[in-house]
């Protein structure tokens, strides 16, 4: 789950794999933006809403706007998981 404020800042670096973006971005991108709200939804069973985030990611000559930051989260989790 999402709740309440975005995760990430602008200037916060991001490490793309191989094996999720393939040869169509460069290894290492930069968020360039802040957070923008993309929808917020208030399920029957819980008190507080539950956000959804994006920010646009500079990648070597390449600007991807409006990604999801529950992907830059897989990310991170994923390069977290490699690193122990």
């Amino acid at each position: 789950m999402n709740s309440g404020g975005p995760k990430f800042s602008a200037g916060d670096l991001i490490v793309f794999k191989h094996e999720v973006a393939g040869e169509i971005v460069a290894e290492l991108g930069i968020i360039v933006s802040d957070a923008t709200l993309m929808f917020s939804h208030q399920w029957p069973n819980q008190d507080v809403p539950e956000n959804f985030w994006s920010y646009d990611i500079k990648a070597g000559n390449s600007l991807f706007r409006m990604i999801p930051e529950e992907f830059l989260r897989r990310l991170k989790d994923d390069d977290e998981e490699h690193s122990e």
